[in-house]
């Protein structure tokens, strides 16, 4: 049995470039600076069919 959050993150499923059909590449930010950083350094959040980016404050 998984908590919500490892049903939900780390799983392999995140955006799906390829769903519509077509390719649709995630979008990125202009400057990457801005983005938070997560511990492991990357800064997209992999959630179940979405990915998220968040903006350091």
């Amino acid at each position: 049995m998984t908590n919500g959050i490892e049903s939900v993150l780390g799983d392999g499923r995140a955006y799906d470039a390829g769903f519509l059909g077509t390719e649709v590449s995630l979008p990125r930010l202009g400057d990457e600076a801005l983005a938070a950083r997560l511990d492991d350094g990357t800064t997209e959040l992999n959630y179940l069919h979405f990915t998220a980016v968040q903006r350091e404050p």
